[in-house]
């Protein structure tokens, strides 16, 4: 691959590969490059930084192919930001699933494959926030929502999901519109009025069962349950005459 510049190099003389934005990384690279070979990973190629005959103010560096690469390796389990190619081996579907999210880092991802099983294994499988299928960052070109999961960001930008990260969300709880037709009020319910009776504890273990129940049965049984609470009659207030006492 021919590096240089590509705004300076001559028309009939094309580049591959540019510069990188500063050489701030380069002796990180070339220190994780050099210890994933002592590991046992295989460099075919680039490895390290270059001077660049024709622009030796650019900070370039060769691209690199590294294979026999382990997830456990510190250069498998870091964020590059680099022309560097690291090729990992799986022996079956579950295992390259496996490998895609063995780092705590999920932007995009591609897969590429014409058996459709395995494809739709692999796309349902892999955590990103964005995978294309054979093709690479085919999200970009559509305007969809772009963003990450887990420590590679939160949240969206982009398609309509994008447009609902801008917003802020009210949540506004009233009468439905055939509600206040029947003449339906919301209000707090007698019981919980002050004084609360000593029923209310019932009245909230149903309402907050009937929102919450898991199946049919416990959510039938939280509404009888809130019925019976609503309906039951309050003891009254029994008055006795004071009591004087003489010495």
């Amino acid at each position: 691959m021919k590096l240089g510049s590509i705004l300076l190099s001559p028309a009939d003389c094309p580049v591959d590969m540019g510069a990188m934005i500063s050489s701030t990384s380069f002796t990180r690279l070339e220190n994780l490059i050099s210890t994933a070979v002592a590991q046992g990973a295989i460099l075919h190629c680039g490895g390290k930084r270059y001077n660049h005959p024709d622009y030796p103010s650019g900070t370039y560096f060769e691209p690199t192919l590294l294979t026999n690469v382990r997830s456990d390796m510190e250069i498998a389990q870091t964020e590059l930001f680099a022309p560097i190619f690291l090729l990992m081996k799986a022996q079956t579907t579950d295992e390259a699933i496996e490998l895609a999210n063995s780092t705590i880092y999920g932007l995009g991802g591609s897969v590429f494959g014409y058996h459709n099983r395995d494809v739709q294994k692999c796309v349902r499988g892999i955590k990103a926030g964005m995978v294309a299928v054979n093709d690479f960052g085919s999200f970009y070109a559509c305007s969809m929502p772009f963003g990450g999961v887990k420590s590679s960001g939160y949240g969206r930008f982009g398609g309509e999901e994008g447009l609902k990260a801008l917003c802020n969300v009210k949540s506004i709880c009233q009468e439905a519109p055939w509600a206040r037709i029947l003449g339906i009020k919301t209000q707090i319910p007698p019981k919980l009025q002050y004084p609360v009776s000593r029923h209310g504890w019932d009245v909230c273990k149903g309402v907050i069962g009937t929102g919450y129940s898991i199946g049919w049965a416990e959510w039938v049984a939280s509404v009888a349950g809130l019925l019976k609470a609503l309906l039951r009659s309050e003891p009254r207030a029994v008055n006795n005459p004071p009591v004087n006492k003489q010495s």
